[in-house]
Formats: structure tokens, sequence, C-alpha cells
């Protein structure tokens, strides 16, 4: 979603089975909280690869998720930002940045 939540929900019934947050303000300092509301963390869209749910955000972390659960499985700090959803091509996962780099991932 736009605030930040990844949503699992069944295709059939829309039945919700689970929601991440992924914009946590928990545990942020004044300075930190200040500066995330003044410019909030968006999120690319996930892709289903190798049983996990990989998206990208504009403070260019890269996550991947239990698809069950929503837990964090991986986390990787890139320097760029990473807004469009990645694809994925025998066994890699790519990730084009806001800066035009090419980011694979196995």
């Amino acid at each position: 979603s736009k605030s930040g939540q990844v949503i699992c929900a069944s295709r059939e019934t829309g039945q919700i089975y689970w929601i991440r947050e992924l914009n946590s303000l928990e545990g942020l300092s004044k300075r930190q909280l200040k500066k995330e509301r003044k410019r909030p963390t968006v999120w690319s869209s996930p892709i289903l690869a190798s049983n996990q749910l990989i998206l990208g955000s504009s403070k260019g972390q890269i996550l991947a998720l239990n698809p069950k659960t929503g837990a964090t499985e991986k986390s990787l700090e890139v320097k760029d930002a990473v807004l469009i959803g990645p694809i994925a091509v025998d066994g890699m996962v790519y990730f084009a940045s806001d800066d035009a780099n090419l980011i694979a991932i196995r």
C-alpha cells in the first residue's frame, strides 16, 4: 500500500492472512521521526521469486519476505533508491535503480 504495508489476501475470498508494516516508526529518535514524516519511505511492488516476496525502497533497502508469514528473511542495503518493481529471470532478480544502475541478486 502507499502507507508501506504488504498485505497477503486470498484471491478468491479477499480474506486477509497477514499484514506487514514496513515503515514502522517505533524506536526512532525525534530527529529521525521528523525526517521520516517529512519524506516517508516508498516501496516498489513486490515479486514472488524463489519462494520469497522481494521488493525495494526509496531509501535503498531490498527485502525478501516469507510469503506465508510476512517475516523478513533477508535484507540488503544498496546505495540507490529502487522503486521500479523487480523482475526475475533464470534464478536472478533484477532491480533498476532511480540512478539507472542495474542491481542483480542471485
